[in-house]
């Protein structure tokens, strides 16, 4: 077991197993969630049998940083971790003026399938446990020797079909005792898992939400994105509008632009019509290709279907900025590459 795994009240449980006092549980969580230690002789508040004790009971590894990439367009780094069992997940921190933004990974693999998206392509694996997610924040922030400011569960994986994990990741991260880090600084993304959106909303934790949209004609989107065939746009729209009200948060939409696919005049009217009474914000992406019948938009591509929409009514537009892109900043891409010079190697 790895003890940051669990919760305050689990840890607590726990230490009280053990033989502890209540006091050494909130020790043990500060120093656990405060500095990037990996052994437990570095808690030196603890005796040496102590330590000795939950060594021999728990662990407190860390992900193996196996690749780390820095752009030379800009300062963005992406990072390879590798978990104990040899799994291989992807994390990026991206700087902005106002701080540093990690974009993390939730899950080995992912099942969603959508047909532009790397980390799709190669399947689902497992589920990452909250340790493992909390464990790239802890990496990142011990390399980079700065605290990060925002997190945005953006990467290889659908969170919210490993929200049991996510849920507990959050509840760590934003603790008191550890971080402390306001759940406003925190995004989840979505491909559109409606029963866990309305899940996320009835939780108390009153992150960010972001979806997937890419398509508003739902036989279109069916055909990039297979979950959509089970949880349909006007179950989507009624997901976020309960997301909405219960946090009090607008959703974002995030629209990857594939030329000849979703960037008709008829596209920008009918996203005017299906985000009609969201509190929302629409992000337009160009895609990155990890498919030769995908094309890349250019920048003038971009703005006219921007001004597509804003003619249309859909106001709350932006153009994503682009970051990392000569490092294969996409989900997926880098491990892909990486993966295939091991093999290399190994030949």
């Amino acid at each position: 077991m790895n003890y940051r795994d669990y919760s305050y009240e689990e840890l607590e449980n726990q230490m009280r197993d053990f033989g502890y006092p209540k006091f050494r549980t909130k020790q043990f969580f500060q120093w656990i969630h405060q500095n990037p230690i990996e052994k437990m002789e570095e808690i030196t508040v603890f005796s040496k049998k102590m330590r000795e004790d939950l060594e021999q009971k728990g662990s407190l590894a860390l992900p193996v940083c196996v690749d780390d990439m820095q752009s030379q367009l800009d300062p963005t780094r992406k990072f390879l971790f590798q978990m104990s069992d040899g799994h291989i997940v992807e994390s990026v921190a991206m700087f902005y003026q106002h701080g540093i933004s990690l974009c993390l990974s939730t899950q080995v693999g992912c099942k969603m399938g959508c047909v532009f998206c790397a980390t799709g392509k190669e399947g689902f694996v497992r589920n990452l446990s909250p340790s493992e997610i909390l464990g790239q924040v802890v990496m990142i922030e011990k390399i980079l020797g700065e605290k990060s400011t925002n997190l945005v569960m953006m990467g290889s994986g659908e969170p919210l079909d490993n929200w049991s994990a996510v849920k507990t990741f959050f509840e760590l991260i934003h603790h008191p005792e550890g971080r402390g880090m306001g759940y406003r600084h925190i995004t989840l993304s979505t491909a559109g898992v409606v029963p866990n959106i309305y899940a996320m909303a009835e939780s108390g934790i009153p992150v960010n939400l972001s979806v997937s949209l890419h398509q508003p004609f739902q036989e279109k989107r069916e055909e990039l994105m297979p979950i959509a065939k089970r949880y349909q746009l006007p179950e989507l729209m009624k997901a976020t509008k309960h997301h909405q009200k219960k946090t009090g948060r607008r959703t974002t939409f995030e629209y990857t632009l594939i030329e000849g696919v979703n960037d008709r005049i008829e596209d920008a009217k009918q996203l005017k019509d299906i985000l009609r009474d969201q509190n929302y914000h629409l992000n337009l992406i160009p895609i990155n290709p990890v498919d030769p019948s995908f094309k890349r938009p250019k920048a003038v591509f971009l703005r006219k279907f921007q001004k597509h929409l804003q003619d249309a009514g859909v106001m709350n537009v932006t153009i994503r900025r682009e970051l990392g892109t000569d490092i294969s900043a996409a989900c997926g891409q880098l491990k892909q590459r990486f993966v295939a010079s091991q093999e290399d190697d190994n030949e």
